[in-house]
């Protein structure tokens, strides 16, 4: 009964963890994927009386298997989170490090939320340091009307009064690996130092240090403040993403 009723909490919960990121305007799978979860719990004694009738052999093995998916799964994502985790605080960066701006969506030539921070983080550090240069970086999706690298350049130099002779721009890349692979070119092409401050959200810097690493810069973390209504979202999409990017953009 007490599971149960653990259960039925926990899955309420996760339903409701969709409305955060709702409420400034972001919905996709990885927002849903909590609530699809918090579903399975709420459903979950029907699935066990289901399964019940097929017998307690089979019922013994589809929890076995279930339990050790289940661990997995735990090990996995306590890895990533660790992994994460050890990656966030600020680095300690050698002089003339160029600061590379990681594209985020644009909404009517402004950047969101997401993108805002790693701006900001950004220009914190090139009011700092004026003898640093900085590269924004992102191409123009299909639902955007300028490019991620613009909104970057012309806010760093609307908002935040950065020399836009500072700035390079990369408007062609579109995930991060592109990003990290075209900034790269445009170090090399300008006798810029190698050595690279990642502005983006600490969920992601563990990806796009390992990224950076293999387009043979080398990276230090300028980590930019995420917005607590997106967190949990972002850390679920990031999940996928380590992966992903480990496997795939080699």
């Amino acid at each position: 009964m007490k599971g149960t009723i653990a259960g039925n909490i926990a899955g309420l919960l996760l339903i409701l963890s969709i409305l955060p990121p709702w409420s400034v305007g972001v919905m996709n799978i990885f927002v849903l994927l909590p609530a699809f979860l918090g579903l399975f719990l709420l459903i979950l004694p029907l699935i066990r009386k289901l399964i019940h009738r097929f017998g307690d052999k089979t019922e013994k093995r589809i929890i076995r298997v279930f339990i050790s998916m289940l661990i997995i799964s735990a090990v996995f994502v306590t890895t990533e989170l660790i992994v994460i985790q050890a990656n966030i605080p600020t680095s300690d960066a050698p002089a003339k490090s160029v600061v590379v701006v990681l594209g985020a969506q644009v909404v009517n030539s402004r950047p969101t939320l997401i993108l805002a921070g790693r701006i900001q983080a950004a220009a914190n550090y090139l009011t700092a340091h004026p003898d640093s240069m900085c590269i924004a970086s992102g191409g123009r999706g299909a639902d955007e009307d300028i490019s991620e690298a613009k909104c970057i350049r012309d806010t760093l130099v609307s908002d935040y009064h950065i020399d836009a002779g500072r700035i390079y721009m990369d408007d062609s890349s579109f995930n991060t690996s592109q990003n990290l692979e075209n900034s790269a070119e445009i170090i090399f092409a300008h006798n810029l130092s190698t050595n690279v401050l990642l502005a983006t959200d600490g969920f992601h810097m563990f990806r796009a240090k390992t990224l950076a690493g293999w387009k043979g810069l080398t990276p230090y973390s300028c980590p930019a403040s995420t917005d607590r209504r997106l967190v949990f979202y972002l850390y679920i999409r990031e999940l996928f993403g380590i992966p992903k990017s480990l496997l795939l953009d080699r």
